[in-house]
């Protein structure tokens, strides 16, 4: 099937005219390619990272040394996606964007799983992001619980792979 603009035509979900390297927090989702369960496994309410979830971990753990004036905040790793706040700190260096940032992440993480599954070239996660701009305290907590308690919900999470509403 060739490329069809109403079929295909992908509606942004960023905020128009909102510069994404200005200093804030952000919570971001990210799923696999084809929601495939290979991060890990639930096990009573705790994700058990697989080799490739823990690749991911790792990225998402050095971020801060590869964009300074980028801080870590909540994290999980889920069977077939990850959740996470990025908090953009207000800097004289180079201000990168969110989706810079992001796509720093997902090239790395993949070029190691892909060397680690022999597959040079594979697409790993899916193309896009969810993102939501935290704009209080009250949802900064909110998400940080969200994400803390992510793993308890995983039977009923809409990404989950036997959900009856899932996608």
């Amino acid at each position: 099937m060739g490329y069809h603009p109403s079929l295909h035509h992908r509606r942004s979900i960023r905020l128009r005219g909102y510069d994404y390297s200005r200093a804030g927090a952000y919570f971001i989702t990210i799923c696999v390619q084809g929601r495939e369960c290979c991060l890990g496994e639930v096990q009573e309410g705790k994700l058990m990272p697989s080799k490739m979830g823990t690749f991911v971990q790792e990225g998402w753990n050095t971020l801060p040394q590869r964009f300074p004036s980028v801080d870590l905040d909540a994290f999980t790793l889920m069977p077939n996606h990850i959740h996470g706040i990025l908090v953009f700190t207000e800097s004289e260096e180079e201000r990168p964007t969110l989706s810079k940032v992001i796509a720093y992440w997902k090239y790395t993480t993949t070029k190691v799983i892909n060397e680690h599954r022999n597959s040079p070239g594979m697409k790993f996660w899916q193309r896009n992001y969810y993102e939501h701009i935290i704009r209080n305290e009250k949802s900064l907590m909110y998400l940080r619980q969200y994400i803390l308690e992510n793993p308890l919900k995983w039977q009923i999470d809409q990404l989950h792979p036997q959900n009856p509403s899932h996608w």
